[in-house]
């Protein structure tokens, strides 16, 4: 095991790097005293690794242990350093003084339903007559207009302060949107109407970002004038540029529910495609000249590198891009590296440059995915012999599948709580017809500027897709295509790694410890998830949702729940899984029934000593409400709630405008009640 483990040292050093990044982001990034245990660290192991070998090995566990703390000291200073608030130049540091900022944005303008969202960055802070240079990311919203059609990458604008907060989740178990930017280094946000801002000019971005920019829009116009159908269109797009935006709900859906979504989101797969065509195309034009491998070398990081800018530099493709480099380096140099050293030499340098990457579902997925095909394909391969080049190469792709399933299908479940059934099945059409796709997209591309030839190979590329597209929505249609929902919390997923983990050493490595640790992650597992499913058929509670202009009121008791809701918002399968449906997933009710409160027979319902009205009740005992819940109803009035001997608290749902919140928070003052406004104070939550 030692001798295995040795082979590994970049490896080594990687892990307790991690450890300490991931310390940070769990408990606090705020650790400015980690750079200290990083300077002891080194000012201690200096004199251990220059002293005389004899020394050395004598203290090698002592030597071992410093390295180790430094390095998680390394970590946690890392992750303090790339928090922008930490810096005293942050604009959240001038945030109440400032009149107007100085912003360059740093992408293009991305399309909204009602919206521009612009990502910004700050460069000064104007208060009265002076200004003084800031830095920090926030996002800003303008309208649909056509102002917005003169900004581009680069564009640097002058911007009123209309900066605020970035909302905290308003429901149980919704998704942290606030949390998810605060990875980002993105903090606050705003709306620009129309004159709120103005551009400078178009000077504030990088000469070769710039040219990037230029070449992905080129790009995308290729695609659009050549493909005629919208879904294939959308599909050449996001496999081709990483470009997603066209994409719509059904395509996303019926690729997520077959296990085929890692074609859509551009990552190691066509990373390694675009280095094979690098490869042959260069390889075969220059190894016959003098230094021809190193030039051909630096051609094939070149063109890897333009396609991760042009595609977007996603967390997946810049593993992807680091890990080529490596090798493309190490068999240049005629010094080949251990592939498991070569994966962790990417994450190290990936994280030393940006800590907040480990945050990033699709940096883990890609880690995870290369890391199960690595290690498991070869074995699954060797199982089964095929003469036949054809069943074998449908075997290669049947491994490939299971081994990056193996890697992944934890973090899917963490995240996207959900399992495709059929993902061998739509692997053995889906990578196949990436590869075919990117050649032709390639061949596209470079013979654009001849209409005619375009037209041909785009009508190519069209059918070709819309095949695929029919291939996946068909097996999307078979029973059972997609388990869901599935729950885990992240101990539990730890739990499921360590018992792979744990499986694989006695199986594969015959290493007796295995058993051992398979067998303990085993029983804490079961042992969580019956303290869980316990804890589930005790609770009884009530919630009111924060759905902005919807009623949305649940009752649950044990496994099973009961949710009153207007019919919009019952209907609206995006809101109603963004805001409400996470929450009953991670509660464990099984049956959860949807009732219109427009089709109650009643106008009101109280349990215990919380009512609730949609409009002035007939008949309900007023003596023993304490807590009324409000749903909005012109018919109510100040009257009604006067009537009620023990009131003392006021809930408004999220049906009530600002206009009608404000009203009956003047009411709830007048008369000495508490208010709980959902739209402002978030979900309100009792159990019993």
């Amino acid at each position: 095991m030692n001798a295995a483990w040795n082979r590994f040292p970049v490896a080594r050093l990687l892990l307790p790097f991690l450890i300490g990044i991931a310390w940070a982001i769990n408990t606090s990034p705020d650790q400015p005293w980690a750079v200290y245990g990083v300077i002891l660290g080194i000012l201690l192991l200096i004199p251990l690794l220059f002293s005389p070998r004899n020394a050395r090995i004598r203290w090698q566990p002592v030597i071992g242990l410093l390295a180790t703390l430094t390095l998680f000291f390394a970590g946690l200073a890392q992750v303090h350093f790339k928090t922008h608030p930490h810096h005293a130049a942050h604009y959240s540091h001038v945030l109440d003084s400032t009149q107007y900022w100085l912003a360059t944005l740093t992408h293009p303008p991305v399309e909204r339903k009602k919206s521009y969202r612009l990502e910004l960055q700050l460069t000064a802070s104007h208060q009265s007559d002076t200004s003084f240079p800031v830095f920090g990311k926030v996002y800003a919203y303008l309208p649909k207009d056509s102002t917005v059609q003169s900004l581009s990458y680069g564009t640097r604008l002058v911007v009123e302060q209309r900066l605020r907060p970035i909302d905290p989740p308003a429901n149980p178990h919704e998704f942290n949107y606030k949390k998810y930017l605060t990875f980002k280094n993105i903090y606050h946000q705003g709306y620009f109407p129309a004159g709120s801002w103005q551009i400078m000019d178009q000077a504030g971005g990088k000469p070769i970002l710039s040219k990037v920019f230029q070449m992905r829009a080129y790009l995308l116009g290729v695609i659009q004038h050549n493909l005629s159908d919208s879904t294939s269109m959308a599909v050449a797009s996001a496999l081709l540029v990483g470009h997603k935006d066209w994409l719509d709900k059904e395509t996303l859906t019926a690729y997520a529910s077959t296990g085929a979504m890692h074609v859509l989101a551009v990552s190691g797969l066509h990373v390694g495609i675009i280095y094979l065509v690098l490869q042959r195309l260069f390889n075969f034009l220059l190894l016959r000249f003098r230094r021809g491998q190193w030039v051909s070398a630096g051609l094939q990081l070149a063109g890897i590198w333009l396609f991760a800018l042009i595609t977007g530099l996603s967390p997946s493709v810049i593993r992807a891009a680091t890990m080529f480099t490596f090798v493309i380096i190490g068999t240049n140099l005629k010094r080949p590296v251990h592939i498991y050293n070569s994966i962790a030499a990417s994450a190290f340098l990936l994280l030393a440059f940006n800590p907040y990457l480990l945050t990033e579902i699709g940096f883990l997925l890609s880690y995870a995915a290369v890391l199960g095909i690595v290690y498991f394909q070869p074995k699954f391969y060797r199982l089964i012999y095929l003469p036949n080049k054809a069943l074998d190469w449908v075997w290669q792709i049947t491994c490939v599948s299971l081994a990056a399933q193996l890697g992944t299908f934890v973090i899917g479940i963490l995240f996207f709580h959900q399992f495709p059934t059929y993902f061998l099945f739509s692997n053995l059409i889906v990578i196949p017809a990436a590869i075919g796709i990117l050649h032709v997209g390639l061949v596209l591309f470079l013979i654009s500027p001849i209409p005619i030839l375009a037209q041909g190979v785009g009508w190519v590329l069209n059918e070709g897709i819309a095949w695929l597209n029919y291939l996946i929505h068909w097996l999307e249609s078979w029973p059972n295509a997609l388990i869901q929902p599935l729950t885990l919390s992240l101990p539990q997923g730890v739990l499921l790694y360590l018992l792979i983990l744990g499986v694989s050493a006695w199986l594969v490595h015959r290493y007796r410890w295995g058993v051992s640790v398979a067998m303990v992650a085993v029983v804490l597992f079961m042992t969580s998830f019956t303290l869980d499913r316990s804890a589930e058929a005790q609770s009884c509670g009530l919630t009111v949702y924060a759905v902005r202009g919807h009623t949305a009121i649940n009752l649950h008791r044990g496994h099973e729940a009961w949710l009153v809701a207007d019919s919009a918002l019952l209907h609206d399968a995006d809101k109603m899984l963004f805001h409400i449906r996470h929450h009953g997933w991670y509660a464990g009710w099984r049956k959860w029934h949807q009732l219109d409160k427009a089709l109650l027979p009643v106008s009101g319902m109280q349990c215990q000593t919380i009512a609730w009205w949609q409009a002035p009740p007939q008949h309900m005992p007023t003596d023993s409400i304490h807590t009324l819940i409000l749903s909005k109803n012109r018919q109510i009035t100040p009257e009604h709630l006067t009537a009620l001997p023990h009131l003392q608290q006021l809930v408004l749902d999220g049906s009530h405008s600002r206009g009608s919140t404000r009203f009956w928070k003047s009411v709830a003052t007048e008369n000495g009640w508490a208010v709980h406004a959902v739209q402002e104070d978030g979900a309100f939550v009792v159990e019993w």
